[in-house]
């Protein structure tokens, strides 16, 4: 089942309604595209009625329906795919994919001229690849967050422009990423019941993994 937030929670319940089908369907997979227009509610909704569902978030890109396909360097983008992820893992996604492993610099190539932006691009007349933003934006999760773990609650208190989500990692350790999407510096106080108080420094427009283990 994939589909658009648009249709959440309602394509799901009319589609499990059918036991025989509730029975063989693993989960719901998701795009990203018109996430602005849906809250991530409808998500930790779905889970709530269909608690044995896997929610996966299977197609993500920027540069859709834009004058400029290919922003090489654009922080920006980086900063959607991170605060896309944060969000949608917490409210109950599992994974989250990317759409291209790589594109060449026009955002292709594509069989219908649908052409994006990537993580990585490649330029074939010069020989060279260009790491964008994007993909220290997943790598943030994709290094930290191996398989198996899991999400545990964070708050943030009132703090306008941050997010961050946290888990639980196989090792026995914790790793809390947090965006700062304020052009200002922020200062942020861990607490965590089982290792104490901590204050740290995040640097304006930044993506931060602090990584512990409560030992």
């Amino acid at each position: 089942m994939e589909e658009n937030r648009l249709t959440l929670p309602d394509w799901p319940k009319k589609v499990f309604k059918d036991q025989r089908v509730r029975d063989i369907v693993s989960g719901v997979t998701v795009h990203f595209y018109f996430d602005k227009k849906v809250r991530s509610h409808t998500l930790t909704e779905i889970k709530r009625n269909f608690p044995e569902k896997l929610i996966m978030y299977t197609e993500a890109c920027t540069g859709v329906d834009k004058e400029n396909r290919v922003i090489l360097g654009s922080w920006k983008r980086g900063e959607v795919y991170a605060k896309n992820i944060i969000e949608n893992m917490r409210h109950w996604v599992s994974s989250w994919i990317d759409w291209n492993i790589a594109l060449d610099i026009t955002g292709g190539p594509n069989w219908i001229d649908n052409f994006v932006d990537s993580s990585i691009i490649v330029n074939s007349e010069r020989d060279e690849f260009y790491k964008q933003p994007m993909f220290y934006a997943l790598g943030h999760f994709s290094k930290y967050v191996p398989p198996n773990s899991k999400r545990i609650g964070s708050t943030m208190g009132n703090m306008k422009g941050i997010k961050n989500v946290a888990f639980s990692t196989p090792d026995g350790g914790v790793a809390l990423i947090i965006l700062n999407l304020n052009e200002e510096e922020k200062a942020i106080l861990i607490e965590d019941p089982k290792k104490g108080t901590t204050t740290i420094n995040v640097s304006g427009r930044s993506i931060n993994t602090m990584k512990y283990w409560n030992i």
